[in-house]
């Protein structure tokens, strides 16, 4: 009685561990995108994504952000940084974020009296930004 007791006791703990070793943590890489006309052309929402470039702009709570390919709307998920970030169109930044698409279809802006030429059915929601370098 007192051996079976033991393998018992064996057998439900073997399960357990067995239970423990079979979980999966599910994480999402970063998109392999070398551009900004890259996450344009494919949005993969809920992707993330590190790319590199300017903030030349600033619509509303947005800022937009270049690479040189093309121009995106970005959003600090900090709302202080989104209200207070004091941004030079000449300093090279690292953004890494999540890509929303679909945010504002059909909505055109216009700065200045002028038209922004700038997609605004795609944006990356930045939890991540640091300055690269100043010219």
């Amino acid at each position: 009685m007192r051996n079976t007791f033991k393998i018992y006791t064996i057998l439900t703990l073997l399960h357990f561990s067995f239970l423990g070793c079979s979980t999966t943590v599910t994480k999402k890489t970063p998109l392999n995108v070398s551009d900004v006309s890259s996450v344009i052309e494919n949005p993969t929402p809920g992707q993330e994504v590190t790319l590199q470039g300017k903030i030349i702009g600033k619509i509303e709570k947005c800022h937009i952000f270049t690479d040189g390919t093309n121009k995106i709307l970005i959003h600090f998920k900090d709302e202080k940084l989104n209200k207070e970030l004091a941004y030079d169109p000449d300093a090279m930044v690292e953004i890494s974020g999540m890509i929303e698409s679909g945010v504002m279809p059909g909505m055109h802006h216009f700065e200045g009296g002028h038209h922004v030429n700038i997609p605004m059915d795609t944006m990356i929601m930045v939890h991540q930004f640091q300055t690269i370098s100043t010219n």
